[in-house]
């Protein structure tokens, strides 16, 4: 009989001897779950929770990985899988989902939810992760329910972000040049007149001089 560890590790290819019957018992588990209709369906106007993007995870592992929403590629502390193709959502996507088209995005059958297997939910409330406002300078690592509670009073939350800064800068270089390359053609035009002088003087010498 597989334990809830083992179906885990089934689901995410990382278990390291796996017998013929192992998935047979899996597939089996699923559909008891599916017929047992257990699906669990989010209210409409229920507030988004907080969730964080997967390149802030410190250690980036196959399995959180892979337990990233499907729809925003992000993470947070209620994720929920399709009873169907075990395709991942987030919890603010899933009342997005429902309000929507009520089905998978994925396998396209109708959309039953149910909370991911304990051991995955668990790796991702553990896991560490980088706050938000890293690239601000902030050096904040810890778990997503803690993290949540750091990034409402981060002190870095109030600074232009690094990158948006830079695009800003990329935008404005080309008319920055554009500006300083009509003061250069200005000055040149000024300039001109001083240096040209002398040649139509030499050419009307010339002239003259071809002429007698």
């Amino acid at each position: 009989m597989l334990d809830e560890k083992q179906l885990f590790q089934i689901k995410h290819m990382s278990l390291g001897e796996i017998q013929d019957g192992h998935f047979q018992e899996y597939n089996q588990k699923i559909k008891l779950i599916n017929s047992n209709d257990s699906s669990i369906v989010i209210n409409k106007g229920q507030k988004k929770i907080f969730s964080i993007e997967i390149d802030k995870i410190v250690d980036q592992t196959p399995e959180i990985i892979d337990s990233c929403c499907n729809i925003c590629l992000k993470i947070c502390s209620q994720m929920f899988e399709c009873s169907n193709c075990l395709t991942m959502y987030c919890y603010n996507c899933s009342i997005l989902l429902q309000e929507a088209s009520q089905n998978c995005f994925y396998c396209k059958n109708v959309l039953k939810l149910q909370n991911t297997i304990k051991n995955l939910q668990t790796l991702i409330n553990e896991s560490k992760y980088q706050c938000t406002y890293y690239l601000n300078g902030c050096r904040e690592i810890s778990t997503l329910n803690n993290l949540q509670t750091h990034e409402n009073q981060c002190t870095y939350k109030t600074q232009v972000k690094i990158e948006e800064a830079d695009l800003k800068k990329q935008e404005e270089c080309p008319q920055q040049l554009k500006e300083q390359n009509k003061v250069k053609i200005i000055k040149k035009e000024i300039q001109k007149p001083t240096r040209i002088q002398p040649q139509r003087n030499k050419r009307k010498k010339n002239f003259f001089y071809d002429d007698y």
